[in-house]
């Protein structure tokens, strides 16, 4: 087996310069013109089902569709019955019903607190006016203290409003009708490549899911409406797990046409402006739905 060049040492080869950006390019638009993969999907006979199972694949700018392809995908697809099942549940929110307009016990606090200070306020000036000793410096310092006293209580008073509103809150409760229904599906890929045949098979369950329940606006609860899965909607999406499954399938197939591209590759480049060599691993990188610059 030749030795080749790892795709890291690609990739050391064009971030150090040695490679001009526009020979890049030239090799990368080689490596997709030369390298696409022609294939031949459909499903009961329709082609239309290529173009959505390439859309899924890693690689989809190197696939193209074409009838009467060498590797060719027959699928078929089918859906089982709906099964349906429910169960009901209980839900409860608070919300408020309007506001209520209560005294405010800290407008009461500030009050008895002003009293208190214009009481003891009066007290010391009563002193103060009784001094006889003419050592009057004392009850002074008093008064000051006092009245300072209660010009906060008043300011305490004027910032505290008298009223408060509060929220009026009530419970409501409702039950909802969860819903779920239950489709099994089965897909079969017939695959020919170039007269190697294989048979690749994929099944599962499609779920769809809804909910009943009335609405109620004070409470901020919606209000849903369930309804069953029409067939167009169990087909649809029975269609797109198939096309997935499809595409991965595919993906291996161009993961080993990958393979032998790199075994034809030249092991080194000749020139550092070697647009065969790049234009051969640019081929191996964009069959293996790796992302190339162009």
């Amino acid at each position: 087996m030749r030795h080749l060049m790892p795709l890291f040492v690609v990739a050391a080869l064009l971030m150090g310069g040695c490679v001009k950006p526009r020979v890049w390019r030239a090799a990368v638009q080689q490596a997709r013109a030369t390298g696409v993969v022609d294939v031949d999907v459909s499903l009961r006979g329709d082609p239309r089902f290529c173009s959505d199972v390439v859309r899924h694949m890693r690689s989809p700018h190197m696939v193209r569709c074409s009838p009467g392809a060498a590797v060719s995908v027959d699928a078929d697809l089918g859906v089982g019955g709906l099964d349906h099942s429910w169960n009901r549940e209980r839900y409860s929110r608070e919300y408020v019903t309007g506001t209520v307009r209560l005294d405010n016990p800290e407008f009461r606090q500030a009050r008895q607190r002003l009293r208190h200070a214009e009481i003891a306020l009066a007290d010391a000036e009563e002193r103060l006016a009784d001094c006889k000793d003419g050592t009057s410096e004392e009850f002074e310092d008093r008064v000051r203290a006092r009245r300072e006293q209660r010009d906060r209580a008043e300011r305490q008073l004027s910032e505290t409003p008298r009223y408060i509103e509060r929220d009026e809150m009530a419970e409501y409760s409702w039950v909802a009708v969860h819903h779920t229904w239950i489709a099994g599906y089965d897909w079969t890929a017939n695959v020919d490549a170039a007269g190697a045949k294989s048979r690749r098979t994929g099944a599962g369950d499609l779920t769809f899911r809804g909910t009943d329940q009335r609405a109620f606006p004070p409470a901020n609860v919606p209000g849903h409406r369930a309804y069953e899965p029409d067939p167009d909607a169990i087909a649809s999406a029975a269609y797109e797990r198939a096309a997935r499954g499809v595409a991965e399938l595919l993906d291996d197939q161009l993961a080993r046409a990958a393979a032998v591209r790199e075994s034809t590759c030249p092991p080194e480049p000749r020139l550092e402006d070697d647009t065969q060599w790049l234009a051969c691993r640019a081929e191996v990188r964009l069959l293996r739905g790796e992302w190339v610059r162009p």
